[in-house]
Protein backbone atom coordinates (compact mmCIF):
# COMPACT_ATOMS: atom_id res chain seq x y z
CA UNK A 1 0.00 0.00 0.00
CA UNK A 2 3.04 2.04 0.05
CA UNK A 3 2.71 3.53 -3.53
CA UNK A 4 -1.18 4.02 -2.63
CA UNK A 5 -0.20 6.60 -0.05
CA UNK A 6 2.35 8.31 -1.62
CA UNK A 7 -0.19 9.56 -4.68
CA UNK A 8 -3.40 9.74 -2.31
CA UNK A 9 -5.22 12.90 -2.57
CA UNK A 10 -3.99 15.39 0.54
CA UNK A 11 -5.27 15.88 3.98
CA UNK A 12 -8.16 17.93 3.64
CA UNK A 13 -8.10 20.65 5.82
CA UNK A 14 -10.39 20.53 8.98
CA UNK A 15 -12.35 23.65 8.29
CA UNK A 16 -13.09 22.27 5.16
CA UNK A 17 -14.24 19.08 6.05
CA UNK A 18 -16.20 20.74 9.16
CA UNK A 19 -18.69 22.10 6.24
CA UNK A 20 -18.87 20.04 3.30
CA UNK A 21 -17.50 21.56 0.88
CA UNK A 22 -14.51 19.22 -0.44
CA UNK A 23 -13.98 18.88 -4.13
CA UNK A 24 -15.88 16.15 -5.27
CA UNK A 25 -17.58 15.26 -2.66
CA UNK A 26 -21.15 14.06 -2.73
CA UNK A 27 -23.48 12.94 0.31
CA UNK A 28 -25.16 10.47 -1.94
CA UNK A 29 -28.88 9.54 -2.71
CA UNK A 30 -31.09 12.69 -1.79
CA UNK A 31 -33.79 11.95 0.90
CA UNK A 32 -36.40 14.02 -1.36
CA UNK A 33 -35.75 11.40 -4.71
CA UNK A 34 -39.06 10.46 -5.67
CA UNK A 35 -37.95 6.64 -7.24
CA UNK A 36 -35.02 4.85 -7.77
CA UNK A 37 -33.93 3.03 -11.11
CA UNK A 38 -32.08 0.15 -10.47
CA UNK A 39 -31.58 -0.79 -14.12
CA UNK A 40 -29.31 2.14 -14.51
CA UNK A 41 -27.42 2.19 -11.05
CA UNK A 42 -26.99 -0.39 -8.36
CA UNK A 43 -27.27 0.94 -4.74
CA UNK A 44 -24.58 0.88 -1.48
CA UNK A 45 -25.81 1.11 1.95
CA UNK A 46 -22.96 1.57 4.56
CA UNK A 47 -22.64 3.46 7.87
CA UNK A 48 -20.14 4.92 9.77
CA UNK A 49 -19.48 5.88 13.35
CA UNK A 50 -16.26 7.73 15.23
CA UNK A 51 -15.52 8.01 18.53
CA UNK A 52 -12.60 9.87 20.07
CA UNK A 53 -11.49 7.45 23.06
CA UNK A 54 -7.99 9.41 22.96
CA UNK A 55 -9.44 12.67 23.21
CA UNK A 56 -12.90 12.33 24.35
CA UNK A 57 -13.74 16.27 24.46
CA UNK A 58 -13.67 16.24 20.30
CA UNK A 59 -16.61 15.00 18.89
CA UNK A 60 -17.43 13.47 15.81
CA UNK A 61 -19.11 16.45 13.55
CA UNK A 62 -18.33 15.23 10.08
CA UNK A 63 -18.04 11.08 8.39
CA UNK A 64 -16.88 10.06 5.08
CA UNK A 65 -15.44 7.58 3.04
CA UNK A 66 -13.60 7.51 -0.49
CA UNK A 67 -14.92 5.09 -2.91
CA UNK A 68 -12.90 3.35 -5.96
CA UNK A 69 -13.88 1.52 -8.37
CA UNK A 70 -11.32 -1.44 -9.54
CA UNK A 71 -12.01 -2.76 -12.90
CA UNK A 72 -13.24 -0.14 -14.44
CA UNK A 73 -12.21 0.09 -18.52
CA UNK A 74 -9.27 2.24 -19.22
CA UNK A 75 -7.42 3.02 -22.58
CA UNK A 76 -4.34 0.70 -21.11
CA UNK A 77 -4.81 -1.83 -18.64
CA UNK A 78 -2.92 -0.67 -15.69
CA UNK A 79 0.32 -3.01 -15.34
CA UNK A 80 -0.20 -4.13 -11.68
CA UNK A 81 1.47 -1.07 -9.36
CA UNK A 82 -0.68 0.11 -6.81
CA UNK A 83 0.38 3.52 -7.59
CA UNK A 84 -0.73 3.42 -11.75
CA UNK A 85 -4.31 1.82 -10.50
CA UNK A 86 -4.57 4.92 -8.24
CA UNK A 87 -3.79 7.26 -11.16
CA UNK A 88 -6.42 5.37 -13.22
CA UNK A 89 -8.99 4.89 -10.97
CA UNK A 90 -9.54 7.85 -8.40
CA UNK A 91 -11.67 7.98 -5.15
CA UNK A 92 -15.00 8.73 -5.35
CA UNK A 93 -16.05 10.70 -2.38
CA UNK A 94 -18.87 11.08 -0.02
CA UNK A 95 -19.34 13.24 2.81
CA UNK A 96 -21.49 13.72 5.48
CA UNK A 97 -22.27 16.44 8.34
CA UNK A 98 -23.75 15.39 11.39
CA UNK A 99 -26.52 16.86 13.62
CA UNK A 100 -25.70 17.55 16.95
CA UNK A 101 -27.73 14.37 18.02
CA UNK A 102 -26.66 12.11 15.19
CA UNK A 103 -23.80 9.37 16.11
CA UNK A 104 -24.03 7.40 12.56
CA UNK A 105 -23.67 8.68 9.29
CA UNK A 106 -25.28 6.61 6.78
CA UNK A 107 -24.89 6.88 3.16
CA UNK A 108 -26.81 5.54 0.36
CA UNK A 109 -24.75 5.51 -2.85
CA UNK A 110 -25.60 5.06 -6.31
CA UNK A 111 -22.93 3.39 -8.30
CA UNK A 112 -22.32 1.47 -11.30
CA UNK A 113 -22.30 -2.28 -11.18
CA UNK A 114 -18.67 -3.26 -11.10
CA UNK A 115 -15.88 -4.17 -8.35
CA UNK A 116 -15.26 -1.48 -5.45
CA UNK A 117 -13.20 -0.72 -2.71
CA UNK A 118 -13.50 1.25 0.18
CA UNK A 119 -10.46 2.99 0.03
CA UNK A 120 -10.34 5.89 2.55
CA UNK A 121 -12.32 6.87 5.61
CA UNK A 122 -12.62 10.40 6.53
CA UNK A 123 -13.96 12.87 8.50
CA UNK A 124 -14.16 15.22 11.39
CA UNK A 125 -14.34 16.59 14.77
CA UNK A 126 -14.77 19.74 16.77
CA UNK A 127 -14.50 20.60 19.92
CA UNK A 128 -15.95 24.25 20.48
CA UNK A 129 -14.34 26.81 17.70
CA UNK A 130 -11.56 23.79 17.07
CA UNK A 131 -11.80 21.21 14.45
CA UNK A 132 -9.47 18.28 13.47
CA UNK A 133 -9.41 16.17 11.16
CA UNK A 134 -9.69 12.12 10.11
CA UNK A 135 -8.24 10.66 7.22
CA UNK A 136 -7.11 6.91 7.03
CA UNK A 137 -6.47 4.89 3.75
CA UNK A 138 -7.76 1.63 4.15
CA UNK A 139 -8.74 -1.20 1.58
CA UNK A 140 -11.94 -3.27 1.77
CA UNK A 141 -12.89 -5.05 -1.61
CA UNK A 142 -16.91 -5.83 -2.50
CA UNK A 143 -18.43 -6.30 -5.97
CA UNK A 144 -21.78 -4.61 -6.70
CA UNK A 145 -24.06 -7.01 -9.05
CA UNK A 146 -26.38 -5.13 -11.38
CA UNK A 147 -29.83 -4.42 -10.44
CA UNK A 148 -29.15 -4.78 -6.75
CA UNK A 149 -29.19 -2.50 -3.67
CA UNK A 150 -26.66 -3.57 -0.92
CA UNK A 151 -26.06 -3.47 2.54
CA UNK A 152 -21.81 -2.93 3.55
CA UNK A 153 -22.64 -2.90 7.41
CA UNK A 154 -21.29 -0.30 9.58
CA UNK A 155 -17.49 0.97 9.76
CA UNK A 156 -17.10 1.75 13.38
CA UNK A 157 -14.24 3.84 13.98
CA UNK A 158 -12.47 5.12 17.36
CA UNK A 159 -9.08 7.41 17.29
CA UNK A 160 -6.64 5.77 20.13
CA UNK A 161 -3.26 6.58 21.00
CA UNK A 162 -0.62 5.49 18.54
CA UNK A 163 1.81 3.84 20.45
CA UNK A 164 3.49 2.20 17.44
CA UNK A 165 5.51 4.17 14.74
CA UNK A 166 4.13 2.15 12.38
CA UNK A 167 0.68 2.16 12.28
CA UNK A 168 -1.16 5.28 10.21
CA UNK A 169 -2.23 8.69 12.43
CA UNK A 170 -5.96 9.03 12.33
CA UNK A 171 -4.88 12.34 10.40
CA UNK A 172 -2.22 14.67 9.31
CA UNK A 173 -0.02 16.37 10.94
CA UNK A 174 -1.47 19.71 10.04
CA UNK A 175 -2.75 22.25 11.31
CA UNK A 176 -0.42 21.25 14.25
CA UNK A 177 -2.63 23.21 16.90
CA UNK A 178 -5.93 21.32 16.04
CA UNK A 179 -4.74 17.96 15.14
CA UNK A 180 -2.97 17.75 17.96
CA UNK A 181 -5.59 18.96 20.61
CA UNK A 182 -8.13 16.82 18.86
CA UNK A 183 -5.24 13.74 19.38
CA UNK A 184 -5.62 12.91 15.64
CA UNK A 185 -2.40 13.09 14.69
CA UNK A 186 -0.69 12.01 17.85
CA UNK A 187 -3.83 8.56 17.56
CA UNK A 188 -4.21 6.04 15.05
CA UNK A 189 -8.10 4.81 14.52
CA UNK A 190 -8.90 1.08 15.76
CA UNK A 191 -11.38 -0.10 13.39
CA UNK A 192 -14.25 -2.65 13.78
CA UNK A 193 -17.08 -3.77 11.05
CA UNK A 194 -20.65 -3.78 12.71
CA UNK A 195 -23.67 -5.70 10.70
CA UNK A 196 -25.97 -3.40 11.75
CA UNK A 197 -28.84 -4.57 9.35
CA UNK A 198 -31.77 -4.85 11.11
CA UNK A 199 -31.36 -1.00 12.59
CA UNK A 200 -30.00 0.90 9.54
CA UNK A 201 -32.43 -0.54 7.22
CA UNK A 202 -35.12 0.95 9.51
CA UNK A 203 -33.49 4.30 9.55
CA UNK A 204 -33.21 4.04 5.99
CA UNK A 205 -36.26 3.23 5.12
CA UNK A 206 -37.93 5.68 6.94
CA UNK A 207 -35.78 8.54 5.22
CA UNK A 208 -35.67 7.40 2.04
CA UNK A 209 -38.91 6.65 1.13
CA UNK A 210 -38.25 5.58 -1.97
CA UNK A 211 -36.20 2.76 -0.61
CA UNK A 212 -39.26 1.30 1.00
CA UNK A 213 -40.37 -1.03 -1.87
CA UNK A 214 -36.60 -2.15 -2.52
CA UNK A 215 -35.10 -5.50 -1.44
CA UNK A 216 -31.21 -4.54 -0.12
CA UNK A 217 -29.37 -7.39 -0.02
CA UNK A 218 -27.47 -8.13 3.49
CA UNK A 219 -23.76 -8.15 2.22
CA UNK A 220 -21.85 -6.50 5.38
CA UNK A 221 -17.96 -6.05 4.36
CA UNK A 222 -16.11 -9.33 5.33
CA UNK A 223 -12.59 -7.34 5.80
CA UNK A 224 -10.80 -4.46 5.72
CA UNK A 225 -7.15 -3.93 5.82
CA UNK A 226 -5.59 -0.53 7.16
CA UNK A 227 -2.08 0.87 5.62
CA UNK A 228 0.83 1.37 8.10
CA UNK A 229 2.46 4.58 8.07
CA UNK A 230 4.13 5.68 5.32
CA UNK A 231 8.28 4.07 4.69
CA UNK A 232 7.38 1.71 7.83
CA UNK A 233 7.30 -1.43 5.80
CA UNK A 234 4.82 -2.87 8.06
CA UNK A 235 2.02 -5.04 6.98
CA UNK A 236 -1.20 -3.64 7.07
CA UNK A 237 -3.56 -4.14 10.21
CA UNK A 238 -6.98 -5.81 10.00
CA UNK A 239 -9.87 -4.44 11.40
CA UNK A 240 -11.88 -6.58 13.71
CA UNK A 241 -14.96 -8.43 12.31
CA UNK A 242 -17.70 -8.10 15.32
CA UNK A 243 -19.62 -11.33 15.32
Amino acid sequence: MYFKRMISAPKAAPFLLAIGILVGCASGLDKSTASVDLNEKSLVVVSMRFTNAYRPSFESAALGLGIRRLDAPVDTPPPGPTRVVSLLHPEKQFFKVLESSEKDGIFVLQLLPGKYEVARLTGSTRYGILFGSIDTTVAAPFELKPRTAMYLGQIDMTNIERKNSTDQASGSALPLVSQAASGLSGGTLALRLVDRYEADLAKVKNDYPALRAIEVVRAPLTRMSIDSAVGSGASPREAVVAR
